[in-house]
């Protein structure tokens, strides 16, 4: 990475703990490399001011103010919370944030350029209004769709989506390069609003921070252990999962194996207790709360294969999820559609093995492949190291620079 001296930019973050990790991620490396990040952005905290603040070798942060408008999360106050942001937006302006991010900017003229990632998507709106009012270029980054998002009821709705639709194309129009997390929403987007083929349309994926330990926490070799962490919630469908093993304890397939799937996480605890009692089933799990990341980590690395739950639709991004057990050097057993965007991931990278959940006989084949090649020390658990350096944080840096550092600052 060459150095640009005393680039700095202005990234508008939304506060979603994993995109606040994708952004302290790259902006700590380019910091090193000279670039100057600062980083608007929101603490969640009732005694929260808004200043500026910056401190030698750190990054530079914004906080907005206003921890109300931001924390309460109700469906009535965020539905009000979106209409007033996009009536302002029309009207030039956005309540609780504009005024500071429009002071700072007046006194710091020497800003290179806005960088906005959303979701949520006032982020791009803020950008837009600052880019028309200081003619600085702005770079619009989605870490997931926005009118055309497939796992938003929302996207249903007529008004709603057209008023976003609207909304989401006149900042596009005004972007001076586009981001995603993927070439896949790169393609969307392209095909939902041709205009942007003529302007930089960038894939910079999340990344992943392999994990070095001196002395890896050892598997239990009697036992096959598949282990989830995480949140299973709206579409993530778990439910072919106890199916497939259901059927296969019926067929007393399992009787030579010594197999537990270890749930950990936030999902509806009694509900699956109840399914897998009814089915018969419940030795064949776990069913764990949330456990400090250290010990998930350490859960991680001892177990056989990371789960990954997928959705019954075919999502243009891949889980952060991924690259947290890659970063563990974990293949993934993935329960997915089987012609995906991901799960054609998991495949064209070895990765892992996809249990499509559209096809239960195929699903049933494969897993019982699966079993017999670990049983019989067939299968490959190792991942390519090559691999997953690409995958890894300095090389989204790099990328970042190379794509959008070079280009804007001069």
């Amino acid at each position: 990475m060459v150095d640009k001296k005393n680039a700095r930019f202005l990234w508008i973050s939304p506060f979603g703990p994993l995109v606040t990790i994708r952004i302290k991620e790259i902006s700590r490396r380019l910091f090193e490399k000279g670039i100057n990040p600062i980083i608007l952005t929101h603490k969640l905290q009732k005694k929260e001011i808004s200043k500026f603040t910056t401190e030698d070798n750190k990054l530079q942060y914004i906080h907005f103010q206003n921890h109300l408008f931001f924390n309460k999360n109700s469906k009535s106050f965020k539905f009000l919370r979106e209409s007033m942001l996009k009536i302002a937006f029309f009207l030039g302006g956005m309540p609780f944030l504009y005024p500071d991010v429009k002071s700072f900017l007046k006194k710091n003229k020497d800003i290179d350029f806005i960088y906005a990632t959303g979701p949520l998507y006032f982020t791009h709106m803020l950008g837009y209004l600052l880019k028309r009012k200081f003619r600085c270029k702005l770079v619009v980054e989605y870490t997931d769709p926005w009118s055309f998002n497939p796992y938003s009821k929302q996207s249903k709705r007529g008004i709603s989506r057209k008023i976003n639709y609207i909304i989401e194309k006149k900042i596009l129009k005004s972007a001076d390069i586009v981001v995603s997390l993927s070439d896949f929403l790169n393609s969307n987007l392209k095909t939902n609003f041709e205009f942007i083929k003529s302007k930089p349309v960038i894939a910079i994926e999340d990344g992943l921070t392999l994990q070095e330990l001196k002395e890896f926490p050892k598997k239990d070799d009697k036992k096959i252990v598949i282990t989830y962490a995480g949140k299973i919630y709206g579409r993530r469908n778990i439910y072919p999962l106890f199916k497939l093993v259901s059927d296969l304890n019926k067929e007393h397939f399992f009787d030579d194996f010594n197999l537990l799937f270890k749930i950990y996480g936030s999902y509806p605890k009694e509900l699956f207790e109840k399914i897998l009692h009814k089915l018969k089933i419940r030795n064949f799990f776990y069913l764990g709360g949330f456990v400090p990341r250290s010990e998930i980590l350490e859960e991680i690395m001892k177990c056989n294969l990371a789960l990954h739950i997928g959705e019954n639709l075919d999502y243009p991004t891949t889980a952060f999820k991924v690259w947290e057990y890659l970063g563990c050097r974990k293949k993934i057993l993935f329960l997915n559609l089987d012609n995906s965007y991901r799960s054609n991931f998991i495949r064209k990278n070895n990765l892992g093995v996809v249990i499509p959940i559209d096809d239960l006989e195929k699903s049933k084949e494969i897993f019982r492949d699966l079993l017999l090649n670990i049983r019989n020390n067939r299968f490959d658990f190792s991942i390519n190291e090559k691999v997953l350096k690409s995958f890894s944080w300095d090389s989204r840096a790099e990328k970042f620079y190379q794509s959008i550092i070079t280009k804007l600052v001069k």
